[in-house]
């Protein structure tokens, strides 16, 4: 018993990170279209001149 019990913590903590790293690549792909918006609008601003 205490075998399976030990499988299925295994489990849950890789749930937790694999959620975890999910969440991490969210942010990370959030930051990224901020960044590449920002710099198009830098690009724009510089052919207005």
């Amino acid at each position: 018993m205490k075998y399976i019990v030990d499988i299925e913590r295994r489990i849950l903590i890789i749930i937790k990170f694999i959620k975890i790293l999910e969440f991490i690549g969210a942010n990370v792909k959030f930051v990224f279209l901020i960044l590449a918006m920002y710099y198009a609008l830098s690009l724009t601003k510089k052919q207005f001149r």
